[in-house]
């Protein structure tokens, strides 16, 4: 059912909802007023990375800190630091600050669109559910995530028209954060060939892995210290709320073979769920690169609360596919995720957090397993020749 045949409910009622369900990230940005010090300090780390570059310290090192800047440890690749030293040693720390948080806004504006404001057969009130994933911190912290985020989500609603576009943006993204490289699963999901999406899907990982690896290869003594910083801060300091957080949460270590393993093996699963819901349901284009934007989010093994805009987009498009497939499923299905999404929402609200939200993350992973076996087992679709010659039209 689309929005406009929703005629009974009325106009405020997604709005209503939305600010319901981000109360945790208004309460938070409110009560961080208080400290506007304390704003943007993993944008901070960043510009401190450059100054850093600029005076010829090691940007590694968090005992070399930047006068007059709170900023997190720099963690993300060399190129970040020098690509941010030009602007910096032009304009200085202030209008640097001012043109990052102007792209910063320009970003949250564009993510908000994507829950809240883009017409879909998905329901605004079913997307604004899991604004509860988001906190205050989401928005406060500044961290670049945000900005890669709203750019890889806007081009992958779009996807059918540009595949290339996103190939880009992900190799884009991957320098600063190369884990984004999960995202290239949305090609997995997308109403193409067979062939373009391995094709596309593996030019957005080679493209997105390469300055990675040219770093390891060739950045003698300053990979060390890049390895670990980022291991302090992925396995110690805080692992995140999705497959990292929940070894730690039944304090099983993640920096262990089997841990990779157990990785690679949930991230595939995850990524066969999403073929198979799509393809069984025959989702719509729009709504598989949600689907796949939210499943990307998923495998982000360190999950933040930066990370959590993109996520509940795909499960919520799920949902509505399930639920016109079969009303009395997509009954059951919505009251699991809503029930999820609330508990995420107290969680966040009680300061409960670190925990509810694993055990969140966690549950959406099993709807996804649960969805894509009751899709493969209720709806007749030819799984091969869909994958093989691409989806038959919605």
């Amino acid at each position: 059912m689309t929005e406009a045949g929703q005629k009974a409910r009325p106009a405020w009622q997604p709005y209503a909802i939305g600010f319901a369900f981000l109360l945790p990230v208004i309460s938070g940005v409110v009560d961080r007023l208080t400290e506007p010090s304390r704003w943007f300090r993993d944008y901070n780390a960043v510009a401190c990375g450059a100054e850093k570059w600029l005076l010829g310290l090691p940007i590694y090192d968090p005992t070399v800190t930047c006068e007059g800047i709170d900023a997190m440890p720099f963690v993300y690749h060399p190129w970040v630091a020098e690509a941010f030293a030009w602007p910096l040693s032009i304009l200085g720390h202030d209008t640097l600050r001012l043109a990052f948080i102007g792209v910063y806004i320009v970003a949250l504006a564009a993510l908000a669109w994507l829950i809240f404001g883009r017409k879909s057969a998905t329901p605004r009130t079913r997307r604004a559910w899991f604004a509860g994933f988001m906190s205050g911190s989401t928005i406060y912290w500044g961290n670049v995530a945000i900005i890669l985020h709203a750019l890889i989500g806007v081009i992958a609603i779009h996807l059918r028209k540009r595949p290339s576009l996103l190939v880009l943006a992900i190799a884009f993204a991957a320098i600063a954060k190369p884990i984004f490289l999960t995202f290239a699963v949305v090609f997995l999901v997308a109403p193409l060939p067979l062939w373009r999406r391995l094709a596309y899907g593996a030019a957005a990982i080679i493209l997105g892995a390469a300055p990675t690896a040219q770093f390891v290869l060739t950045g003698g003594e300053m990979v060390q210290q890049w390895r670990d910083v980022l291991s302090y801060f992925v396995y110690v300091g805080k692992p995140g709320d999705a497959y990292l957080g929940w070894l730690n949460m039944v304090g099983l270590p993640g920096d262990t073979q089997m841990a990779t393993l157990g990785y690679v093996a949930f991230a595939g699963l995850a990524s066969l769920a999403g073929v198979l819901v799509a393809e069984a349901l025959n989702m719509a284009d729009d709504e598989r690169a949600a689907l796949g934007l939210s499943i990307a989010v998923l495998c982000i093994p360190r999950l933040m609360s930066h990370d959590m805009a993109l996520l509940g987009l795909g499960f919520a498009a799920m949902l509505t596919a399930i639920t016109v497939a079969n009303a009395g499923a997509g009954k059951w299905f919505g009251r699991v995720l809503l029930g999820i999404c609330i508990t995420a929402l107290v969680g966040n609200l009680a300061d409960l957090a670190d925990w509810t939200t694993r055990i969140c993350t966690f549950l959406l992973a099993l709807t996804l397993f649960a969805a894509a076996i009751w899709a493969s087992v209720t709806q007749k679709v030819n799984l091969w020749r869909a994958l093989w010659s691409g989806p038959a039209p919605a």
